[in-house]
């Protein structure tokens, strides 16, 4: 009678376990792969987009609409001066993209320097202003949403 007791238990947590997974929600939203797969429609149930290739560079990347906007996929890798690596350790830009900074030759410019962000971008591309930023929040189901 143990026996079947416990065995019954374990086959009903597993039932319990075990829930689909909702198409809304991405898993891995950082990776491109899962934001923007190669057909179909990207995280958000929008029609893929595709990719492009940065002259500077050559390096590929994908794009997506998100709502009425198209956004990049992935972390910019484009080894513009001052940038750098998570950690400082190259082998991590592949992975995670490059970070870049407004602060050049010991001073900081002007919060935020559009022209100077935008330097940084493949040509056609800019740094999302901070109202492209507010309407991907609200494509994206808000705020709280957004940040959870």
């Amino acid at each position: 009678m143990k026996t079947k007791f416990i065995l019954f238990t374990a086959f009903v947590s597993l039932l319990c376990a075990c829930s689909e997974d909702s198409p809304s929600e991405p898993k891995d939203t950082f990776d491109a792969n899962v934001v923007c797969p190669a057909e179909g429609t990207n995280a958000y149930g929008e029609p893929n987009r595709g990719s492009f290739t940065d002259e500077r560079d050559g390096q590929v990347y994908k794009y997506t609409t998100i709502g009425n906007q198209v956004w990049m996929a992935e972390n910019l890798k484009f080894d513009a001066p001052y940038s750098l690596c998570y950690a400082r350790e190259e082998n991590f830009c592949e992975t995670f993209g490059r970070f870049y900074t407004l602060y050049v030759n010991g001073e900081y410019y002007a919060l935020i320097d559009q022209v100077l962000a935008d330097t940084i971008c493949p040509a056609g591309w800019h740094v999302p202003s901070l109202d492209e930023w507010k309407m991907l929040v609200e494509n994206m189901g808000g705020g709280r949403k957004c940040w959870a």
